[in-house]
């Protein structure tokens, strides 16, 4: 295929006097009747005994091209030594006659560019490389992306047919949570007192940490855990009483539904006892309910909670509902040596 005629066509066009027929000119064999101001240069340097000049293979490059200056060279090691030129160097030595070197005819005398070449050509676009399939270690789509953890492997778990399948859960590390919610008693046994409507608690805990973990390939329920982040929690209420409570999560279930958001529903066990106003259950246990949905923010969850505790006054359980802002930290996680 031949490129396009444009502007460009003038950057690969030059003139020259040439014989009918250029493609036949051979420098190595050129002589004076092929054309005088074509084989000229080339022809002086060669017949006269006088060494040639670096600088005299360039000019003689620059105005009849490589194949001028190949014939030169051809010359000079295939000939006989009577007729072979021989290059000299252009700092000439101190017992050199500087005058008689300048006295040298100079065979590039009177050439002017436009004087030595004419004529135009056209490049051929080069053919197509083909590539074969081996070469390419990628699939459709599978592109290679900056990993924004470069120290970070995941491991692939195999096993046998029917066998468990272990999730690729981060490594467990110490965090805290921040609640703010709103309660309200469901059931207050007689002579308690009933907790506030408003409460705030922080929890320091084990994030991620899992006595068992199991991930499942079922579309909607995605894992279960067991023994799921053991946590310590103090809070205070809008009637100024303190509790604090040391807790785990015994089974802890992940749901996937249609709008893209994680769903953790687990149940937990605790031993509570009120710090503030006065310690009148210094180890009451009790349960809780929690349903968290995971918010477009990762560290932002809305929580439903149903807790019941047990009292030691009444022999009875109080229970209350509420529902709660849950705001996460970052988990401050070990860190391995290097290699």
């Amino acid at each position: 295929m031949q490129p396009t005629q444009g502007p460009q066509e003038d950057a690969a066009r030059v003139r020259r006097r040439a014989p009918a027929n250029p493609q036949a000119f051979d420098p190595n064999t050129a002589t004076a009747s092929a054309g005088e101001t074509l084989t000229s240069p080339l022809q002086r340097i060669v017949e006269r005994p006088a060494a040639v000049r670096p600088s005299e293979v360039l000019e003689l490059q620059h105005t009849l091209g490589n194949q001028a200056v190949s014939g030169l060279v051809s010359r000079s090691l295939d000939g006989p030594p009577s007729r072979s030129p021989v290059v000299q160097r252009d700092d000439l030595d101190s017992g050199t006659d500087q005058n008689a070197a300048a006295q040298q005819p100079d065979p590039m005398a009177g050439l002017e560019w436009s004087d030595s070449v004419e004529g135009s050509y056209q490049a051929a676009a080069p053919d197509p490389i083909d590539v074969p399939p081996d070469a390419v270690n990628y699939g459709p789509g599978d592109y290679p992306t900056p990993n924004p953890n470069p120290d970070t492997a995941m491991a692939m778990h195999v096993s046998p047919s029917g066998g468990r399948i272990q999730r690729d859960d981060s490594q467990p590390g110490m965090s805290a949570d921040a609640t703010l919610g709103a309660q309200t008693p469901v059931h207050t046994p007689p002579g308690s007192a009933s907790p506030g409507p408003v409460t705030f608690s922080g929890t320091l805990l084990i994030r991620d940490a899992n006595i068992f973990s199991f991930g499942f390939k079922n579309p909607v329920f995605k894992g279960l855990d067991i023994g799921h982040e053991p946590s310590w929690t103090w809070s205070i209420d809008s009637k100024w009483t303190v509790q604090q409570q040391i807790g785990i999560t015994l089974i802890n279930t992940h749901w996937q539904p249609f709008w893209g958001k994680e769903i953790e529903a687990g149940l937990s066990a605790f031993l509570q006892s009120t710090v503030f106003p006065s310690n009148s259950n210094s180890a009451a246990p009790g349960g809780q309910l929690q349903i968290e949905q995971h918010i477009i923010i990762p560290w932002f969850s809305v929580t439903l909670t149903g807790s019941t505790v047990y009292d030691p006054n009444s022999h009875q359980m109080a229970t209350t509902g509420g529902i709660n802002l849950l705001f996460h930290a970052p988990a401050l996680r070990p860190q391995k040596s290097g290699p």
